[in-house]
């Protein structure tokens, strides 16, 4: 079993780095979107993180890897809700 007394230094290094640039930053350029979008758009378009990343390793890995039908349900349900959101506040502004 691999644990924390077996990272080297160099492991916990990059995971610092990580750590920092992965999760820190992401969060306060998220604050900062949020000066121009909603909380509500802001969330939803970090729920559809996981679809990015199956679409990318689709791409990069072909095909090799096969999603239930509850995931492309999901990845769907995200998608229009994300449109219906984008549809209606372009409604609700045009009143």
């Amino acid at each position: 079993m691999y644990g924390p007394q077996q990272l080297t230094s160099d492991d916990w290094l990059w995971m610092g780095i990580l750590a920092s640039v992965c999760t820190a930053y992401a969060f306060i350029a998220s604050v900062k979107v949020m000066k121009y979008l909603s909380a509500y758009t802001v969330m939803l378009t970090t729920n559809l993180e996981p679809v990015y990343g199956i679409l990318l390793a689709f791409f990069i890995l072909g095909d090799a890897e096969q999603m239930t039908p509850q995931f492309y349900i999901g990845a769907i349900v995200i998608l229009v809700v994300i449109v219906l959101n984008g549809f209606i506040k372009t409604r609700l502004q045009r009143k």
